[in-house]
């Protein structure tokens, strides 16, 4: 019989193994890499979005209630526990204020993916 230096799975019908990094045997390595950190990407979005805002303040109805949604939401970002409900509200409102600007709408719906993988 031979030494098994790998992985043995054994088990009904309904079995299955969920993992990031495996490795098995002798002098086996599993590595895991992991993308930016969310919260790091969120905030460079916000940075994104308060730049363009500056650069097309002629075109928005109220360009500096925008940058004060968008400095909102930059706050929430950074606190220890960000509140989803918060930043998702002022999402919303930071969406509806930059949508008639195209470079804009798209850059808030970047803001908003960024935010939903880091609050959920």
């Amino acid at each position: 019989m031979t030494e098994n230096q790998g992985i043995y799975v054994a088990g009904g019908a309904h079995l299955s193994i969920n993992g990031g990094a495996v490795a098995a045997g002798p002098h086996a390595a599993a590595y895991h890499q992991v993308a930016a950190a969310p919260a790091a990407d969120a905030l460079q979005q916000v940075d994104a979005v308060l730049a363009l805002i500056h650069r097309h303040r002629a075109a928005l109805p109220d360009a500096d209630l925008a940058v004060q949604v968008a400095l909102k939401i930059r706050a929430e970002l950074t606190a220890a526990t960000p509140n989803r409900d918060r930043v998702t509200a002022a999402m919303s409102r930071l969406t509806a204020r930059v949508a008639g600007v195209a470079a804009l709408a798209t850059a808030a719906t970047g803001l908003d993916q960024a935010v939903h993988a880091l609050v959920g």
